[in-house]
């Protein structure tokens, strides 16, 4: 009651003993049902989540989430009580945890505004930029060194899209599911192996689902049209195995590179955005025409 005006909202008693060191907490219901000469030993709980002072932010909020708690007591290295952090104070940290998240994974710096000037915001967006411009001229690259692949069979240029298109959403699929169980806490290092063997799982059906696809959808456009495609059974095998491959391959760099930033203190959020997208084309463009040149050459 002295407090009153300093506490803004009460949900729990946390129970010290005289060095200020916490023993455990009481609810509101237990300590507003409770007989008036019961004893607050005998109804505190000292099964308790605590935090120090130092604690990332992110992992307050996490613990929070996992044990559905609205106070989360605050304490220092001797375990003495030295504050808390109330779920209101939870939600604006997850919303902006959220928010610099999906920037990140757009390829734009955390912590843009609509505040911002011109030029701040042209800083953090320029450098994604220009890694993807980066990474396309090495996607350029690779494609020049098999001209031999392309004199062969020109019909082989029409797929250069689809099979980069379909490399980047399958790696951003896996990615964002990588990043998500990090962020909830959800994907451990104990359990993330058994994550990868079966994302690789799915990869596998979708690849040989997307695979049979396209190459039916080729087949079907060679009855409709026999003079649209030259050898049409190898193309549609062409075209087939390279998405297959290139999907496996897509969803298991996808599923790997958040934890692997993680581990490295980077954010794993930036592995969703341009990076994943970039490193994807390049590495779905070499399967697509090693596999060309092997069947093709």
């Amino acid at each position: 009651r002295r407090e009153a005006e300093e506490v803004e909202d009460v949900y729990v008693v946390f129970v010290v003993d005289a060095d200020d060191r916490l023993l455990g907490l009481v609810s509101l219901k237990k300590l507003l049902l409770s007989r008036g000469n019961t004893l607050i030993s005998s109804i505190t709980d000292d099964d308790i989540v605590t935090v120090t002072a130092d604690t990332d932010q992110e992992e307050v909020a996490r613990l929070m989430e996992r044990y559905d708690l609205v106070s989360l007591p605050v304490v220092d290295a001797e375990g003495r009580l030295i504050g808390r952090v109330t779920i209101d104070d939870v939600v604006d940290v997850i919303r902006e945890e959220a928010e610099e998240d999906i920037q990140r994974m757009s390829g734009v710096a955390g912590g843009e505004v609509p505040t911002d000037s011109i030029l701040r915001i042209s800083r953090g967006r320029l450098p994604w930029l220009l890694l993807g411009l980066a990474v396309s001229g090495l996607a350029a690259f690779v494609i020049s060194q098999f001209h031999e692949a392309l004199q062969a069979a020109t019909v082989l240029a029409s797929f250069i899209p689809v099979v980069m298109a379909t490399a980047g959403n399958a790696g951003i699929q896996s990615a964002t599911i990588a990043v998500r169980g990090l962020a909830s806490g959800d994907i451990w290092a104990s359990d993330w192996l058994r994550r990868l063997g079966k994302e690789m799982a799915v990869a596998l059906i979708n690849g040989v689902a997307a695979a049979l696809l396209l190459g039916a959808a080729i087949w079907g456009l060679d009855l409709l049209a026999p003079a649209l495609f030259v050898d049409a059974p190898r193309l549609a095998l062409t075209s087939g195995l390279s998405l297959a491959a290139v999907i496996v391959l897509a969803t298991t760099i996808g599923a790997t590179m958040p934890v692997v930033l993680d581990r490295l203190g980077i954010d794993p959020a930036l592995a969703t955005g341009p990076f994943i997208t970039a490193s994807n084309d390049v590495l779905g463009i070499l399967v697509f025409f090693l596999l060309a040149q092997a069947l093709y050459l």
